[in-house]
């Protein structure tokens, strides 16, 4: 039973540490937390939990030579978040600025600095954002940012046909497809690539693979397009 607790409370405080770091904008009732995380608990419990929880994510944030409120802030009125200001790297913080800067750009108008600094971001994007927990708000976040990437290979893909970048779009064509492999547009977008590249047998090939994962994961042939 002791290993079991041990366990749950390891992983509450990476479920707390992930959550203060995406919702860092703000600070968080100490009820909303408890609540959060330890709602099948009585009320007693569950604070319990999160006081215990916050005193080891303390102890592995600001061990005893760096300052208490360095990296966990608790307002005078108990709220906890994670300090904006401090000294710290956050790859998700990084991933969304930079690609939604770029994003905001028409694919047109993209330089190629742009471009080295999106596919520099998207390397960022080891996959499904704190794989394991399937907590709301987790599941939430992990959708947003697998969209922003997807979006943002898209983006590239658009850019590198419009120059006439081949390989560099079948690329991000590719990597939009492990993730998402019932795209049709996407595979039509590849298709023309292939094609105007000269790679005929390769188009045909694209198109076959479409109509196979149409059919056996949903049941439905491609759209006439």
């Amino acid at each position: 039973d002791d290993m079991q607790t041990e366990m749950s409370m390891g992983r509450a405080v990476k479920a707390l540490l992930g959550y203060l770091t995406l919702f860092r904008q703000r600070f968080h009732a100490r009820e909303v937390l408890a609540g959060l995380f330890w709602g099948e608990s009585s009320e007693k419990r569950a604070r319990n939990s999160l006081r215990t929880a916050i005193w080891r994510l303390r102890k592995v944030l600001e061990p005893e030579t760096i300052p208490n409120g360095t990296y966990l802030i608790t307002t005078a009125m108990g709220e906890v978040g994670f300090n904006r200001d401090s000294s710290h790297w956050l790859d998700v913080a990084v991933f969304e600025n930079e690609t939604k800067l770029i994003l905001a750009k028409p694919f047109k108008t993209l330089s190629s600095e742009d471009v080295c600094n999106l596919q520099n971001t998207l390397t960022l994007y080891k996959g499904d954002l704190l794989e394991g927990f399937y907590d709301e708000w987790a599941l939430r976040e992990r959708e947003r940012l697998r969209s922003l990437y997807l979006k943002s290979q898209h983006h590239l893909l658009r850019y590198f046909n419009h120059h006439d970048a081949y390989e560099e779009g079948l690329a991000c064509g590719r990597n939009i497809l492990n993730l998402d492999p019932w795209r049709e547009e996407i595979h039509r977008e590849m298709m023309r690539l292939y094609y105007r590249s000269g790679q005929r047998a390769l188009a045909l090939r694209q198109y076959e693979n479409c109509r196979k994962i149409l059919q056996t994961d949903l049941g439905v042939p491609p759209m006439e397009e």
